[in-house]
């Protein structure tokens, strides 16, 4: 009988520990995002992708980046606070010389390629690829909105429905 108590107690003990307890601690985890899509001109290895918070086309020192790896792949972790801007700001590609293209071999003239923000340009899956079309496109839409001669930012584009239609 002591043997089959302790048994149902370790049993217990375990199946409530399987559950994850109280749970209390969860609203002091840090939530958090990730963008993840290929880089393809070829697919790029050894490339730089980040989000350009501040649209000024270069990777500046907090912005969130990865480096493309073998197929192109990359994977964006952002925090919270990065994540309430991921839709609104393009994320760019830096791919320097060196940088190996699958399909043509090592890159010999730097080039960058974008893609628009998701809140401009919808999708039907969370996988940003970017290429050289889709930063033909962003050149069309970064034409338009800096027409208005404003700081375009994070803010300005989610607070402004008017400037993302």
């Amino acid at each position: 009988m002591k043997v089959s108590t302790i048994a149902l107690a370790i049993s217990s003990t375990l199946l409530l520990s399987a559950c994850g307890g109280g749970g209390s601690d969860s609203d002091n985890t840090t939530p958090t995002r990730s963008i993840q899509g290929k880089a393809i001109d070829g697919y790029v290895v050894g490339a730089t992708v980040y989000l350009d918070l501040n649209y000024n086309n270069k990777l500046d020192a907090g912005e969130p980046n990865a480096i493309t790896t073998a197929g192109g792949d990359f994977d964006i972790v952002l925090d919270a606070d990065d994540a309430t801007c991921a839709d609104y700001v393009p994320t760019v590609v830096d791919v320097p010389v060196g940088a190996m293209d699958e399909d043509l071999g090592e890159v010999t003239e730097a080039y960058q390629m974008v893609i628009p923000p998701s809140v401009i340009i919808t999708s039907n899956t969370d996988i940003k690829n970017i290429t050289p079309l889709t930063t033909v496109l962003w050149s069309s839409i970064e034409r338009e909105l800096r027409q208005d001669k404003q700081q375009i930012s994070c803010n300005t584009v989610k607070d402004q429905s008017e400037l993302r239609s």
